[in-house]
């Protein structure tokens, strides 16, 4: 079970790398082979929050462009092990800067969870949903299957819609 789990995060992984690495088709490149983004582009994938232009700055300047920046979603851990690693590439950043940056990073592209594979508490536990709202959830999937968009899960009865947009960015179907 281990394996496939690891082989399954390098698969997703290696797809986020990839996506990363190829320009939007709505996207400009510029002159150092940068993606150019218009500013509806950056604040759909880093939305305007403390932190958010010290991560343009440090993060999505010289270094990389922000689509780059945005294909990765992690825990605390995770942008913490990334933004070390980027200190040895050459980025500089005070300590304060480096708290703003993993702050922003964790709480505006945190971790994807699949909503088909959480249980009723985990429903709960890590996505806040009520014990009804999960309930609803685990029977609509017994019911019809896996729910596979966004629109299909706010139309499950007894779910708050304000709710399903709140966690939206952590879903996977």
């Amino acid at each position: 079970m281990t394996r496939r789990l690891a082989a399954a995060a390098l698969v997703v992984w290696a797809a986020a790398l990839v996506a990363a690495q190829t320009p939007s088709p709505t996207s400009n490149t510029g002159d150092e082979g940068l993606v150019v983004l218009s500013e509806d582009e950056l604040l759909r994938l880093l939305p305007l929050a403390p932190g958010r232009e010290t991560v343009l700055r440090v993060c999505a300047s010289e270094c990389h462009a922000a689509d780059r920046v945005a294909a990765h979603a992690g825990n605390r851990d995770y942008w913490d092990r990334i933004v070390q690693d980027m200190t040895l590439h050459g980025a500089q950043f005070t300590s304060d800067e480096q708290e703003e940056i993993v702050t922003y990073l964790v709480d505006q592209l945190p971790e994807k969870v699949d909503i088909n594979l959480l249980s009723e508490r985990l429903l709960q536990t890590r996505l806040m949903f009520t014990p009804e709202e999960a309930a609803a959830i685990v029977a609509w999937r017994a019911a019809n299957g896996p729910i596979r968009s966004l629109e299909q899960l706010q139309n499950i009865p007894g779910v708050s819609s304000e709710k399903v947009r709140s966690v939206s960015r952590r879903l996977l179907f």
